[in-house]
């Protein structure tokens, strides 16, 4: 287990360009999820213009986030 350590804006903006280009077909979500920093961090430098994410589904398209949940329907 990693030993925790602050990451600045700086880094953090650089480590998401770095995982867009090893992984350039990677969704948004996967990116947000595998940031070195918190989720929030890198959604805020994302609407600040720092970082440009891919946009996000629409919903219902298949993506594949919706594969780890079951949905029940409701009648």
């Amino acid at each position: 287990m990693r030993a925790y350590q602050k990451v600045t804006d700086e880094e953090l903006i650089e480590i998401v360009n770095k995982y867009i280009e090893d992984h350039p077909n990677v969704g948004r979500n996967h990116i947000i999820m595998h940031a070195s920093g918190r989720t929030h961090r890198v959604r805020k430098l994302a609407k600040e213009g720092k970082i440009n994410l891919p946009k996000p589904m629409p919903a219902g398209s298949k993506s594949n986030w919706a594969k780890h949940f079951k949905f029940a329907k409701t009648v």
